[in-house]
């Protein structure tokens, strides 16, 4: 599985609703009721959290991944330190960053990309992404790949 910046992890797109998400992966291992009435699926296997929003009608936003083989810019992320992941990020035209610490993990944050990458003891652990913004409030979701759906629910 591949990360696409702005449209979502391979065939999963941001904005699907949850019934054309468990078309494609089935049902989720766990359903957490998460923040403000959001939706959080967990899939063991895949090791993913797919969150979707209340407040865009429950469509998935938010995508985080555990696994290290889901590659993100077709390249493995998780298990980078900080200094391979600001060095990755650089070759790849993201310059731009800001970091948290809190008591035991940092966060990288790239704006551009709307990316945060969680690191433990030096080393990416996970990672989360979301769409795009347009003029700071405004969410470009991208279109839904209908074909794809189609494909998944006729299985």
């Amino acid at each position: 599985m591949n990360v696409e910046i702005g449209k979502g992890l391979s065939n999963i797109i941001f904005g699907m609703t949850e019934n054309e998400v468990i078309a494609i992966l089935g049902k989720p291992d766990r359903v957490i009721a998460g923040i403000d009435d959001n939706k959080e699926f967990l899939y063991n296997l895949l090791k993913l959290k797919l969150i979707f929003d209340s407040e865009e009608g429950n469509r998935l936003y938010s995508i985080e991944v555990f696994k290290k083989e889901v590659t993100f810019l077709s390249t493995e992320v998780i298990g980078m330190s900080f200094d391979e992941l600001l060095f990755f990020m650089k070759k790849n035209g993201y310059e731009n960053y800001e970091v948290d610490s809190y008591d035991y993990f940092d966060t990288v944050y790239f704006d551009d990309c709307n990316t945060y990458f969680t690191l433990e003891f030096n080393e990416v652990t996970s990672f989360d992404f979301s769409p795009l913004f347009k003029n700071d409030d405004e969410i470009i979701w991208p279109e839904c790949r209908p074909n794809t759906i189609l494909k998944a629910m006729s299985k």
